[in-house]
C-alpha cells in the first residue's frame, strides 16, 4: 500500500522590544482604524474567532471582547516595559469564559508569496487571573490553528497594567490570505500597535541548507539513521527532537517496538546566527519503525461467533479473531443470538449504559495506523428516538474517557451523522471528519464503513459511498498519538468519549473490524466482505426470531428461584450453576453491593430499610437470559427513627473533635468547611448561628443525612437565615441555602438533587439536573436582607402538592410528584452523598456568603399552618423577633457598641473611632478573624475595602469600608 509523509516549513525569530522604527504597516487596519459605536465590534472589522459564542462588543462599552481608547472605558494608566506612556487603542481578547476559554483569535492580511515577514506587537494580561501568563503568537494559512505555519509563546509582564512587545517572523511560499493568531490562558488580554511588515534579512545559506537537508526513505526502518548537526560550512547547526524518543532518539538511535509498526516524528531545528540574531527553519520527517512483529493488514474482527465468547469471574469477555484482542461487556451489554435456521451472535447494546470495551491492547495498532479501513455491521430500532442526539457512536478509539476535560485526541465513527472523525485534541481544536451529514437509517441492518486512502477518507453505507474528504490529512499514526502514552486507552464500541453524550442504545452490532489497509469498493461488496449478500442474511435471521433463546436456558431461568426476599437479614445462597442442566452459569449481579454483594453477603442497614435488585444472569455457549428479582433488607434492630423530627442542627453542641451534633435522635455530625465557623448573638437569650463567611464556606451535614434524605415522602425542610445587607451577588445563580445531591457537580454528573436557592427563594428536586424533570415551588424574589427569616418547604405526598412557606406564613403552592423516596436513589448508594448548607451542586455556582443560619431541621413529616404559626411547635415569627434582638445587642459574644460611649464608622477608605480616652483594649478583625495591624488606634485606621468587627473593651460593632 501506498505511505505518504509530508514535511513542514516553520521559520521563525523571537524579539523583545521596547520601541521600533516602522515601515508600511500591512496590518494597519487591525483596530478599525478608530471606529466607535454602531458598527465598532472588533469581528465588524475583520476579527475571527474558532469558536462561537464569543461576547463581541462595540468599543468602550463595558464589557465583552471590544476596543477600548485611551482615557475611554477605564482605559487608563497603561506603560511600556520602560516606563514610557503606551497610548495605544487597546483590543480585549477574552479566554475567561466558555466556550471561547478554547478560542482561537484570528486576523486575516494579503500576503505575497516567497517572502519573510516580521510581526510584532504589545500585549499584556489584563484580568480575571494573576500575572504573569503566556499568550501564544501565530501566523497561519487558516484562521484556526490546522494551517499554523509558526507559533511562538510569551510570558506577560506580572503587573497588568504594563505592555511588553514581542515579534515572530515568518515566511510565504505563495501568494494570499494570511492570518496572525492568538491563544491564551483562562483570562482576559489586551493587545495595541500591531505592526506587519516585510523583513529583508537575508538567510540564502540557511535556506540552502534546509532545503538540502534530506533522511532519505524513512519507511520501515529497522536499523540506526545519521541525524547530522551541522550543515555546510558557513555555521548553520541543526537540533534534532523526538515525538517518541523510545522508538527513536534525538541522536538517531532505533529501538524497534516489539508489537506493531511505530511512527515517529523527527523535528529537525535548523538554525544559523545572523548578527545578533538567531534565525531557524523547522523542517520535519515522519518515519515509519517496523515492530518486531509489524502491524498486521487484518487487524481485529469481533464477529460474536460462540467459541470466542467466555465468563471470567462473571464477566463475558469476547475474543477476536485476528490478533487475540479481549474485549469485555459492559452495564447491560449483552450477546444475543437471531436466527433459527441461520444463526448469528450479535452484541445487544440494551437501552441504558451498555458498551463493548475492546481492551488497551487495540489501541497500540491505532498509534500505527495510516491507511486504514474500520467497519461493521448494524441495526438500530425503528423506535429509537435519539439518534440525533449528540454520540450514538459506533466505535471510539480515545486518549481520554472524558474528552471535554483532557481534549488530548481521538478517532470516533458517529451514527447520527454517519461521519468518521480523527482530532488531535477536540472537536474544535485540530479535527477533521468525513461525514454524510445524514442520521444512520433505522429498523433494518445496515453497514458502516470509512476508508482512509493516503489523504482520501470515504464512507460507505450498504457498500455504496455516501461521503468523501480528499482533505483528510489527520491521520491516526500522526494525530492521535501523545507523549507518555503507547497507544489509545479507551476503544469502545457504543460509548462516546464526551461525557454528556447519549450511548447508542436500542442497537445491535455485528462483525465489527479494523484493517491496517484500505479495503477497495469490491472488497466491501465482493467475496472478502460481500456486505449486501450478509446484509440479506442478518435481516432474513432476525425476522425468522430476533432473539433466540435455547429451550434449556428458558427452562432454568423459568425454575430459577431464590427464596423469599421480602425481609432480607441473613446472607443468601445464590445458585452459581443451573439445576436443571449444570452446564449453564448463573451470574448475579446486585443494584447496590453496599446491602447485598453479587456473591449474596448482606450488611442490614442503619435507620431504614432498603429495597435493591438482584439480576440472575444465565449463561451457556454465548447465549444468555437475565431474571430481576426484587429484595429488601431491613434495617438493623433498635436503629430506626421513632421520631418525626429527623435532623437537627441549631449549633448549639461541638464535639472534642469539632464537629457539630445534631440535636435530633441520631446525633448526626456536621463540619464546618472553608472557613465557615459557629458564632453567637444575643445576651438576654444567647443563639449559636452558623456564620458562611464572605468566601467559598459551607456547612457539610455528612453522608447520613443523605440516608434520611433517600427515605422521604411526607417531609419538611426548614431553616432560619439572615442575609448581611452588604452581600451585593445574592441574586447570582447558586447562594443555595441547602443542597442535597447525588453529584459534587451536577453539571458534568446529573444524577438528581434537592435544593434551596435563596436568589428566588425556591425549592427543587429532580431525577437528573435542571432539565424538563426538575419540579419547582418558587416565590421568585430573594428575601429583604438585613433582618432574619425562616423558610420552609412542605411535602404532601398524598395530595402530590409542595407548600413555600416564607416567615411561617405560605406563598406558594404547586404540584410536586417527585418523593426523594422514589426520585433519588441510585444504583450503589444508601443516600445523598453531598449534603450542604450554603454551598451549590453546579460548579461554578455562588457559595452563600454573609449569611447565619440557625436551626435548621428535617422532619419526616408535613407540618401545618399550625406548627409554623404562633405558639405552634416552630413558633417562626417569635423566633424573628428574638433572633433580630439578639443579633443587635450581642454581636458574636460582645454587646453591641450602641449601648457603648463609642463611635465607629468609615471614611475614605479608613475606620475612625470616636470617644476613645486611650485606655481601652481595641482591636480590628477582617471576615477571616485575622486581625489588622494598628500603629495608633487614636487615628484614622486606613484598610482595604471590606467588611470589619471592631471590638473595644467587652463591646463589639461591624464596620463596612467602601
Amino acid at each position: 500500500m501506498n505511505k505518504k509523509f509530508y514535511s513542514f516549513l516553520i521559520l521563525f525569530v523571537l524579539g523583545l522590544f521596547s520601541a521600533q522604527i516602522y515601515s508600511q504597516n500591512l496590518i494597519a487596519g487591525w483596530d478599525g482604524d478608530g471606529v466607535t459605536g454602531e458598527n465598532s465590534k472588533p469581528n465588524d472589522v475583520g476579527w475571527l474567532s474558532s469558536v462561537d459564542g464569543v461576547p463581541w462588543s462595540t468599543a468602550n462599552s463595558g464589557g465583552g471582547c471590544r476596543f477600548r481608547d485611551p482615557g475611554e472605558d477605564n482605559c487608563v494608566g497603561y506603560t511600556n516595559e520602560d516606563g514610557t506612556e503606551n497610548l495605544g487603542r487597546q483590543l480585549m481578547l477574552r479566554w475567561d469564559g466558555s466556550p471561547y476559554n478554547t478560542a482561537v483569535y484570528a486576523y486575516p492580511v494579503e500576503l505575497e508569496g516567497n517572502s519573510t515577514y516580521e510581526f510584532s506587537l504589545d500585549f499584556l494580561l489584563g484580568g480575571s487571573s494573576t500575572a504573569p501568563k503566556n499568550m501564544t503568537v501565530g501566523a497561519s494559512t487558516t484562521p484556526d490553528l490546522t494551517g499554523q505555519l509558526v507559533a511562538e509563546t510569551f510570558t506577560s509582564t506580572d503587573d497588568v497594567k504594563v505592555y511588553r512587545r514581542v515579534s515572530i517572523l515568518f515566511t510565504t511560499s505563495t501568494a494570499g490570505t494570511y492570518y496572525v493568531t492568538f491563544t491564551g490562558a483562562w483570562a482576559w488580554y489586551g493587545i495595541t500597535n500591531l505592526y506587519l511588515e516585510k523583513s529583508d534579512v537575508q538567510l540564502t545559506e540557511l535556506n540552502k541548507q534546509y532545503e538540502d537537508l534530506d533522511l532519505g526513505d524513512l519507511m520501515g526502518i529497522i536499523e540506526d539513521i545519521d541525524l547530522p548537526t551541522e550543515l555546510g560550512t558557513q555555521g548553520v547547526t541543526v537540533a534534532w527532537s523526538s515525538s517518541n524518543p523510545a522508538v527513536i532518539d534525538s541522536t538517531g538511535k532505533v529501538t524497534q517496538p516489539e508489537k506493531y509498526n511505530a511512527v515517529v516524528k523527527l523535528t529537525a531545528t535548523v538554525s544559523q546566527q545572523v548578527g545578533d540574531s538567531v534565525y531557524s527553519l523547522v523542517k520535519i520527517f515522519n518515519a515509519m519503525v517496523e515492530g518486531i512483529i509489524p502491524t498486521p493488514d487484518e487487524v481485529a474482527q469481533w464477529d460474536f461467533n460462540p467459541e470466542s465468547i467466555s465468563l471470567v469471574e462473571g464477566v463475558t469477555q469476547v475474543t477476536d479473531n485476528f490478533s487475540g484482542f479481549v474485549g469485555t461487556l459492559k452495564n447491560e451489554a449483552r450477546i444475543r443470538t437471531i436466527g433459527e435456521t441461520d444463526q448469528y451472535n450479535v452484541l445487544d447494546l440494551g437501552n441504558g449504559t451498555g458498551y463493548f470495551d475492546m481492551g488497551e491492547e487495540i489501541g497500540k495498532v491505532v498509534y500505527s495506523l495510516l491507511d486504514y479501513t474500520l467497519c461493521g455491521y448494524f441495526r438500530i430500532d425503528e423506535d429509537y428516538a435519539y439518534i440525533n442526539n449528540n454520540g450514538n457512536f459506533y466505535w471510539t478509539f480515545s486518549n481520554s474517557a472524558d474528552i471535554d476535560a483532557d481534549k488530548n485526541g481521538y478517532m470516533i465513527g458517529s451514527l447520527k451523522a454517519q461521519s468518521q472523525s480523527v482530532a488531535t485534541n477536540y472537536y474544535n481544536i485540530g479535527n477533521q471528519a468525513t461525514s454524510a451529514g445524514a442520521n444512520a437509517p433505522l429498523g433494518a441492518w445496515h453497514h458502516f464503513a470509512f476508508v482512509q486512502s493516503g489523504n482520501v477518507g470515504i464512507i460507505y453505507l450498504d457498500g455504496v459511498e455516501v461521503a468523501r474528504n480528499e482533505s483528510m490529512t489527520n491521520l491516526p499514526a500522526f494525530a492521535i498519538p501523545k507523549e507518555g502514552f503507547t497507544g489509545t486507552l479507551y476503544n469502545w464500541l457504543g460509548r462516546s468519549n464526551y461525557k454528556n453524550d447519549v450511548y447508542l442504545r436500542k442497537a445491535l452490532l455485528y462483525d465489527f473490524r479494523m484493517f491496517a489497509v484500505p479495503l477497495s469498493v469490491d472488497d466491501i461488496n465482493l467475496d472478502y466482505l460481500s456486505v449486501p449478500a450478509t446484509l440479506d442474511l442478518l435481516n432474513n435471521a432476525y425476522a425468522e426470531n430476533p432473539d433466540y433463546i435455547a429451550d434449556d436456558l428458558q427452562v432454568e431461568s423459568d425454575n430459577l428461584d431464590p427464596g423469599d426476599l421480602s425481609a432480607v437479614t441473613a446472607d443468601l445462597t445464590l445458585p452459581s450453576q443451573g439445576t436443571t442442566n449444570p452446564d449453564i452459569t448463573i451470574v448475579w449481579k446486585s443494584s447496590n453491593t453496599q446491602l447485598i454483594t453479587n456473591e449474596g453477603l448482606v450488611t442490614r442497614p442503619d435507620f431504614f430499610d432498603y429495597s435493591l435488585t438482584l439480576t440472575a444472569t444465565l449463561i451457556k455457549d454465548g447465549q444468555s437470559v437475565s431474571k430481576d428479582f426484587e429484595a429488601t433488607v431491613l434495617a438493623k434492630e433498635g436503629t430506626a427513627f421513632q421520631n418525626d423530627l429527623m435532623v437537627h442542627f441549631d449549633f448549639s453542641e461541638i464535639d472534642e473533635n469539632g464537629h457539630v451534633v445534631d440535636q435530633a435522635e441520631k446525633g448526626f455530625k456536621g463540619v464546618s468547611r472553608n472557613g465557615a465557623c459557629v458564632g453567637k448573638i444575643g445576651t438576654s437569650t444567647v443563639y449559636n448561628v452558623l456564620h458562611l463567611g464572605d468566601s467559598i464556606g459551607y456547612f457539610d451535614m455528612g453522608e447520613d443525612v443523605g440516608k434520611v434524605i433517600y427515605n422521604l415522602t411526607d417531609y419538611t425542610i426548614c431553616a432560619y437565615f439572615r442575609v448581611d445587607e452588604v452581600y451585593e451577588e445574592l441574586t447570582r445563580n447558586g447562594n443555595f441555602l441547602w443542597a442535597f445531591s447525588n453529584s459534587e457537580d451536577i453539571r458534568s454528573d446529573a444524577l438528581g438533587y434537592i435544593i434551596c436557592p435563596l436568589n428566588n427563594q425556591r425549592h427543587s428536586i429532580t431525577l437528573d439536573g435542571s432539565g424538563a424533570n426538575q419540579q419547582t415551588v418558587s416565590a421568585g424574589y430573594a428575601p429583604l436582607q438585613g433582618t432574619w427569616h425562616h423558610i420552609a418547604y412542605v411535602q404532601d405526598s398524598e395530595l402530590q402538592t409542595g407548600t413555600l412557606y416564607l416567615d411561617g406564613v405560605p406563598v406558594a403552592l404547586g404540584e410536586i410528584t417527585h418523593l426523594p423516596k422514589f426520585a433519588l436513589p441510585r444504583e450503589g448508594k444508601l443516600g445523598t452523598p453531598y449534603n450542604w448548607i450554603g454551598r451549590s451542586c453546579y460548579s461554578g455556582d455562588a457559595y452563600l456568603r454573609h449569611t447565619l443560619v440557625y436551626d435548621f431541621r428535617i422532619y419526616g413529616k408535613a407540618l401545618t399552618d399550625d406548627d409554623f404559626g404562633l405558639g405552634g411547635e416552630m413558633d417562626v415569627t417569635e423566633t424573628i423577633v428574638n433572633l433580630d434582638a439578639a443579633y443587635e445587642e450581642f454581636y458574636d459574644g460582645l454587646s453591641s457598641i450602641s449601648f457603648s460611649p463609642y463611635k465607629v464608622y468609615s471614611v475614605n477608605g479608613s475606620i475612625i473611632i470616636d470617644g476613645l480616652n486611650g485606655n481601652e483594649q481595641v482591636a480590628i478583625y477582617n471576615v477571616s478573624g485575622q486581625r489588622v495591624k494598628m500603629s495608633d488606634q487614636s487615628s484614622a485606621i486606613s484598610v482595604r475595602p471590606g467588611i470589619y468587627v471592631v471590638r473595644i473593651g467587652d463591646f463589639a460593632s461591624k464596620v463596612i469600608v467602601r
